[in-house]
């Protein structure tokens, strides 16, 4: 298995998840959503087109939801 691959999948079962290109977030750690962006602590970083989806995802997935 590809060492990006396994990276992946840990990520994902430690509750991260890539918003854009530039930042993972620890979904433990969100605070709010807003339309294009996430706050994490006291910071909003910007959730990219491409990463939307699959976050969000990702996020309503954690909190207990079902995904879309």
């Amino acid at each position: 298995i590809p060492l990006y691959r396994k990276t992946h999948v840990f990520f994902h079962i430690m509750a991260f998840e890539r918003c854009n290109n530039s930042y993972l977030v620890n979904l433990k750690q969100v605070t709010a959503v807003a339309k294009d962006s996430v706050q994490v602590g006291g910071d909003w970083l910007p959730i990219s087109r491409t990463k939307k989806k699959p976050f969000m995802n990702a996020l309503t997935e954690y909190m207990g939801g079902t995904s879309v």
